[in-house]
Formats: structure tokens, C-alpha cells, sequence
């Protein structure tokens, strides 16, 4: 089966700041295990370009002027990326869900390519693995050294992409299949705000905009008895509908 890796760097995290500068996409077979077509662009708007976070040029290595001298034209970064798109039966990315494709999509509908885009099952390597309760980070650059290697060039979209799918080789595909289609689940951590480093430990995620500790987790986890009800973890919790 080929399903497609995705990965975007971007000028900030803000998506409705943010600009795509690098699109790393791979053609994946799922049988053989291995990469059959890749995708690696520098993309440059330069009629909205936006100046770079300062914190994103220290994590990636992308700077404006490498934008400006080897970014290519988005719509040919996005005809490149739809003729592997096109050729795939899903979309995979490490948080998609948050991340990637609603960047993606705005990325699209500014050019006015929506319609050539057939929607596809999109598949979250941060939520629709089976990690083992000994794998306590979702973090891509964590998630390689627990798996036995490390990715030369973190926080570029075409490593970002092999790394992950490398990842995702070593778990059977049809249980990743399953559970990305399982519902997610929100919980909200009861903790005050000293024991914030409870919640925090034990991989909740605090959200600024509601102001809650939250964890997301596939259902299939809990139909499979994963996690005994009632005690996920060591403290109260409550589901958000």
C-alpha cells in the first residue's frame, strides 16, 4: 500500500500567521518498508512572505535569505506535492491533526487548489501508534531514540518525514489503520496548580486558550483495556465532550 509522509516547516506555529517554507513529502510503500518517491521544496511567496520567528530560524536552520535564494514558487511546490498526493491512499503526519493539515489546507485554498485535492484518511503518528507504555514521549526527536536511531537533521520537513515513517515501520499497519480510525478522546486533568508538573508528567498537554490540562487519546485504547477505567492516571480526571 502507498500512503503519503508529510511534513511542513513554516515561518511561525501561529496558524493564522503562518506561511509553509519547506513542504517534505515521501511516497511510502507500506509493504516493502521503504520510500519510492520523495518531495523535498523550499517554498517562497514573495508577495506575503512573512519575516521568520526568530525562535523557528534557531530550531529549523531556515532563514529568509535561504527562502529567498532556493525557495520555489508555491503553486510549483503544490503541483509537486499533489502528483504524489494523488498517487496515495493516506496521508501521514506526526500531529496532522493540530499541525500539518489545517497548514496544509490553507496552503492550498490560497491558491485556489482545493478542488484538485480528492480528500483523504489522514493518519497522526503522534496519536495512532501503539507505543508501549515505556515510550512516555510523543516528541518526534524523542521518539527516534527510543526506536534505536536519530534523525541528522531534526526540524526539517524531509528527515521530520523519514523519521517518522521509519517510526511507523515498526509497528503492524493494519493496527495503525484501526485505531486512526478510532475516535479521539479528550480528558481534562482536576490537578491545582501545584501539582501542574503531575499533569505535565504524565503527557498532559496545558492549552492556552481554555486554560486546561488536556490529554488526547484514541478510544481503541480503551475498548482494547489498555488503561483499567478509572485509573488512566494518578490523579482525577474528567472526559471533554
Amino acid at each position: 500500500m502507498l500512503v503519503l509522509g508529510l511534513d511542513l516547516e513554516t515561518t511561525t506555529f501561529d496558524q493564522d500567521l503562518l506561511r509553509v517554507t519547506e513542504v517534505g513529502a515521501i511516497l511510502y510503500d507500506t509493504d516493502l518498508k521503504c520510500p519510492i518517491e520523495v518531495q523535498a521544496d523550499l517554498v517562497y511567496e514573495p508577495d506575503i512572505h512573512l519575516p521568520m520567528d526568530e525562535f523557528v530560524v534557531g530550531l529549523t536552520g531556515i532563514t529568509d535569505d535561504m527562502i529567498r535564494n532556493y525557495g520555489k514558487p508555491p503553486e510549483v511546490v503544490l503541483e509537486n506535492f499533489r502528483k504524489l498526493y494523488d498517487r496515495a491512499e493516506y496521508v501521514v503526519a506526526h500531529n496532522g491533526n493540530e499541525f500539518d493539515r489545517p497548514a496544509m489546507g490553507r496552503f492550498i485554498n490560497r491558491y485556489d487548489m482545493l478542488g484538485e485535492f480528492a480528500p483523504k484518511h489522514w493518519i497522526d503518528t503522534m496519536i495512532d501508534l501503539p507505543y508501549g507504555e515505556h515510550i512516555n514521549t510523543r516528541k518526534l526527536e524523542d521518539l527516534t531514540g527510543r526506536h534505536g536511531f536519530l534523525n541528522p537533521f531534526p526540524h526539517r520537513a524531509f528527515t521530520d518525514v523519514m523519521a517518522m515513517l521509519r517510526i511507523m515501520s515498526e509497528y503492524d499497519f493494519e493496527t495503525v489503520l484501526e485505531i486512526s480510525h478510532s475516535p479521539e478522546l479528550t480528558f481534562q486533568a482536576v490537578v491545582d496548580y501545584h501539582n501542574k508538573d503531575v499533569a505535565k508528567q504524565a503527557r498532559f498537554r496545558w492549552d492556552a486558550g481554555t486554560r486546561r490540562w488536556l490529554y488526547k487519546m484514541k478510544k481503541y485504547f480503551l475498548d482494547a483495556e489498555k488503561y483499567e477505567a478509572g485509573t488512566l492516571w494518578d490523579f482525577n480526571y474528567v472526559e471533554v465532550e
